[in-house]
């Protein structure tokens, strides 16, 4: 039997590594390998919203100006999933199509240039729940084409609104045209230009749950920059988005000088609209829509 010395175990063996590391030449110190802190970074998560409420609509009525807020009243936007614009290969052969995920958390995945909804894309992303607009109906699986009749609006106005059209039909679902007059019979919105008032308003004519057309209204006394944003947030809600809590997006309910693209969001969500429609049931409306623009984000402001 060892007696015991009342050195503890631990204790004896550190002195013995003392001992041979002075005969030996060499430092071996109490000192741990591998000793590393540990992280837990979290993860902004936006909880998409669903599909607001269905609308109905009287076909023959024109909707009065029924204002939307442009803020929530949350205050600070959400962060949300920024993932690259779905394009067709021939476009851009490096974007993948990648998707915001659904409630699984998984990421959805579409086939590039194809207007299908995303599997794992269950609802719109980062909605305005006080907003509300409907998509146009798909009438195969081809695009939905949508006039602006633009015919009585300035150069710079429509110049605004054919950059407009180029962006939105970056979507793989709309095929828009900026035109004098619309076609017999086609899908159209009528634009004018007004010298007071918001500044900008569409308001869609609604039938079964679906946008059946509209007009847009733009204030002609914006700044150069705040023109051409306002021009592409109307033809937004025109296509069918409504607006976004995150602020300085395009189509976030403030008027911006600087911010003129659609980004993933807008075109995810596009795809959800569209893309859903060859297998969705029959929607049912409940209210007409309006969307006003006010410029609340600083200085230069042109309301009423």
């Amino acid at each position: 039997m060892v007696p015991d010395s009342g050195i503890p175990v631990g204790r004896s063996l550190a002195g013995a590594l003392t001992v041979l590391g002075a005969v030996g030449g060499l430092n071996l110190g109490a000192s741990a390998v591998g000793d590393h802190r540990a992280s837990s970074p979290t993860d902004a998560t936006t909880t998409p919203t669903a599909l607001a409420s269905a609308q109905v609509a009287d076909p023959t009525y024109r909707p009065g100006p029924d204002a939307h807020p442009r803020n929530t009243p949350e205050g600070e936007a959400r962060a949300v999933p920024q993932l690259p614009v779905p394009r067709a290969p021939a476009e851009d052969p490096d974007r993948r199509g990648e998707h915001p995920a659904g409630s699984s958390g998984e990421m959805a995945q579409a086939r590039p240039g194809a207007c299908v909804a995303p599997a794992g894309l269950t609802s719109l992303i980062d909605q305005d729940p006080t907003d509300e607009q409907l998509p146009w109906k798909r009438t195969g699986a081809g695009k939905v084409t949508i006039y602006f009749a633009a015919g009585g609006i300035s150069p710079e106005w429509r110049s605004d609104m054919e950059y407009g059209a180029a962006q939105w039909n970056k979507s793989p679902c709309l095929d828009t045209h900026v035109v004098d007059t619309c076609p017999p019979g086609a899908n159209c919105v009528t634009v004018s230009v007004v010298d007071k008032g918001d500044d900008g308003n569409f308001d869609a004519v609604e039938e079964n749950g679906y946008t059946t057309g509209g007009h847009i209204d733009y204030l002609d006394t914006l700044s150069t920059g705040q023109k051409k944003n306002v021009a592409v947030h109307e033809m937004g809600h025109a296509v069918g988005l409504k607006h976004r809590k995150t602020k300085h997006v395009l189509m976030n309910g403030d008027t911006y000088d600087d911010v003129f693209d659609p980004d993933a969001t807008e075109y995810q969500n596009l795809l959800y609209d569209y893309g859903r429609q060859l297998s969705a049931s029959t929607r049912t409306s409940t209210t007409k829509a309006s969307h006003r623009r006010n410029d609340s984000s600083g200085p230069g402001a042109n309301n009423p």
